[in-house]
């Protein structure tokens, strides 16, 4: 490993110092013996423009350091280095095994909520779970994210599982690609559901967002309209075997 040098200590000490009040663009003169280190701040605020460059308050801050104090104040600086090419490194390793589409799948699988299951259930790491099919109990809400887009799954008339932020932003990664992970989310939707339908969260019910997937789907909704913040009328078409369902409904679906 190289000998980090006292000048290249001091050039990354000295942009980490503290201003001396609020004086936007500062500039900072470290001494160390004879080594001297400068950082001026006033090159961050130059894409602003010449003239707010201009109107902006500079001041002249000087410290001067022994090796030691310097030694001391490079400490943190060189554990921010460790732990970046630490990550650096697992973040390579991760983005290896992505290409892994098994992996991408288990990652979609994590991602996916089922209705009926506990939250714990629908945690991390439980892509697994092989539970009794019985899509379960309308009112149990762990599969609801709040407010927002969803891909829902659908089975026999009812809801079976929900992806929260659809298929573009579910994502948890950006080393994967976007048309490997709709693939991967459509498969593992695909074991709880027959059919996968874009909808709308709002308070705690899901709202389909035109008739022809509603009639895809169920024939249970209930349609109706709401005041629109543009003014007006807005539809609403919401399933309605959450007011109506039964358990023997649910164990048939």
């Amino acid at each position: 490993m190289t000998k980090i040098t006292t000048q290249e200590k001091a050039n990354a000490v000295v942009k980490n110092l503290p201003a001396s009040g609020y004086k936007m663009g500062d500039k900072f003169t470290l001494t160390v013996g004879d080594i001297i280190a400068q950082h001026d701040t006033r090159d961050y605020y130059s894409g602003r423009g010449a003239k707010y460059n201009s109107s902006i308050r500079h001041g002249n801050i000087n410290v001067a350091m022994t090796e030691r104090e310097l030694n001391k104040a490079y400490k943190p600086i060189t554990a921010r280095i460790r732990f970046k090419k630490k990550m650096d490194l697992e973040n390579k390793k991760f983005a290896k095994k992505c290409k892994n589409f098994s992996f991408v799948c288990e990652l979609a699988a994590e991602q996916i909520k089922v209705v009926g299951r506990t939250n714990k259930e629908n945690g991390p790491k439980n892509y697994n779970w092989e539970g009794n099919e019985n899509y379960a109990d309308s009112t149990n809400l762990s599969h609801y994210s709040g407010c927002g887009v969803y891909r829902t799954g659908w089975k026999n008339g009812i809801m079976t599982c929900t992806l929260y932020g659809g298929f573009h932003n579910s994502c948890p990664y950006d080393c994967i690609s976007q048309n490997v992970w709709i693939e991967a989310v459509t498969i593992e939707m695909k074991k709880h559901a027959d059919f996968i339908i874009k909808m709308d969260g709002s308070g705690t019910e899901f709202f389909f967002r035109n008739m022809e997937d509603a009639d895809q789907v169920t024939n249970a909704t209930e349609i109706y309209y709401v005041p629109s913040s543009k003014g007006g009328l807005h539809l609403n078409i919401q399933p309605a075997f959450a007011e109506i369902v039964t358990q023997k409904q649910i164990s048939n679906a």
